[in-house]
Order: structure tokens, then sequence, then C-alpha cells
């Protein structure tokens, strides 16, 4: 199994996710997180004062998926992307040794 973590922008989830779900990927961890990147800082007016922004909003989707559908997955993500945002998105890929369900015990006695 392998683990794939993308950094979005959060106007293209909905296209990614359609693309996704085509393929049969329809389940996934979504988070908004904040990408700090000094290199793109931009200056924004916020009730009359001048701020300087130097992080950027993304959307981080992890998937857990079989080895065979690995390549339909970065050909759907290529695809919905479009080619400027392609060639800026990373795509984390990691292998998954072992998975682990955590279960609460149905009793536990202290003695």
């Amino acid at each position: 199994m392998r683990r794939v973590e993308v950094l979005l922008p959060p106007a293209k989830l909905d296209e990614v996710r359609e693309s996704l779900a085509a393929i049969g990927v329809d389940s996934m961890t979504l988070a908004e997180v904040k990408v700090v990147d000094p290199a793109h800082r931009r200056s924004e007016v916020f009730r009359g004062s001048k701020y300087v922004v130097d992080f950027a909003l993304k959307v981080k989707m992890g998937l857990l998926v079989q080895e065979g559908i690995l390549p339909g997955i970065l050909d759907a993500l290529r695809t919905s992307l479009g080619p400027a945002e392609a060639d800026a998105t990373e795509v984390l890929l990691s292998e998954v040794v072992e998975i682990v369900r955590l279960r609460a015990e149905a009793e536990s006695s202290l003695s």
C-alpha cells in the first residue's frame, strides 16, 4: 500500500475530488494548511492597514491506496490540475508498512 499526500489550491479541490472518484478513489483525508513561502510574499490591505503575507492557504489531501491504482491517481491529478498547477504541485509518496487499529477494551479493571 502507498500513502499519497498532495498540497492543492483550494479552488481545485472539487475538480480533483471528482476526477479521483471517477477512477474509484472515494476515501480521502482533507485538511486546510498554511504553506510558508517567503519567496512569494505579497502585500494586502485590511481596514486601511497594509500587511505583508508570506503564507498561502492550501488543502492537504491524503490518500491510502493500493500500488496498482497509483498511476491512475497521478494521471487524474495531472489532468484535473492543468499544466501550470501540475508543475507547481508536489506529490509525496510513501510506503505503508503496517496499519494498526486502536480499539478500546470492553472492560478495564485496575487491581
